[in-house]
């Protein structure tokens, strides 16, 4: 696949726009790149000027193989907004698709609307993702979940309840989509062991040239290849994103001795 400008991107390059020394948060810019950092060179969000909804993290655009999996969604959770990368896509790409998302932290809400164009009708959430899903009234279609805690994942991503309250959030042939940079084998079987217990079909996908696996977690079992084939067509048209080459990755992970 073809390298992302944003690899070259680091907490040296271009012009400092934004820096908190409390909370580490670094916003910096460089030709018609704005990207921002959490206290390390790894970049958390990145955008074009001349095209802000273009995704340009290899993950973020990876995510979205998870929608060949179910029909056109209606309302879509977005766990983790961060600088809003899905929030300007989807708006731009699916105008009608309602997305709710939901950040813990005010001080980045407040930077992706002042540097990421993040406007004020995009409904943001300042909560704890584990309380909002264990909370909220109404189901979507999809949530994605992107959720960290400085380097590594938080807590409640190792919690069987967080995954129950996914499940609950769901429409009947709901889709969870969870990024996950997680290199100890014991961490990632004891998340998937969670996630196993409330949704019938687990995804896996190793994002190309990175650390960050995908994982895709259905209330339905999988459809047939030749849906996701046809979906993919259909969504390349709408994204313009070549989403064969995810699909092709996809591992389903078999059942559990003892399931059926």
């Amino acid at each position: 696949m073809d390298e992302h400008p944003y690899e070259q991107l680091n907490q040296q390059a271009g012009e400092v726009l934004y820096h908190s020394c409390d909370s580490q948060i670094e916003i910096r810019q460089l030709g018609e790149l704005r990207w921002m950092h959490f206290g390390s060179n790894a970049v958390q969000s990145c955008m074009s000027l001349s095209k802000p909804h273009q995704l340009l993290l290899s993950y973020t655009e990876a995510m979205l193989a998870g929608l060949v999996f179910i029909e056109q969604p209606k309302r879509l959770l977005n766990l983790g907004s961060g600088g809003g990368s899905l929030i300007r896509f989807f708006n731009k790409t699916l105008p009608k698709l309602l997305v709710d998302s939901v950040d813990s932290s005010a001080e980045v809400i407040d930077l992706s609307r002042r540097f990421f164009e993040i406007s004020e009708s995009n409904p943001l959430h300042c909560m704890n993702a584990e309380d909002f899903v264990a909370d909220a009234a109404i189901t979507y279609e999809a949530i994605f979940c992107d959720l960290f805690a400085g380097s590594s994942h938080p807590d409640c991503m190792f919690d069987e309840s967080f995954y129950d309250n996914c499940h609950s959030r769901l429409e009947s042939a709901g889709l969870l989509v969870v990024n996950l940079l997680i290199t100890d084998q014991a961490q990632m079987i004891k998340l998937l062991q969670q996630v196993r217990k409330h949704f019938a079909t687990l995804v896996l996908m190793a994002v190309p040239d990175h650390t960050n696996t995908i994982l895709f977690a259905l209330k339905q079992p999988v459809v047939e290849n030749e849906f996701l084939v046809a979906r993919a067509h259909q969504l390349q048209t709408v994204f313009e994103v070549n989403l064969m080459p995810y699909i092709e990755r996809f591992t389903m992970l078999a059942l559990a001795v003892g399931e059926a």
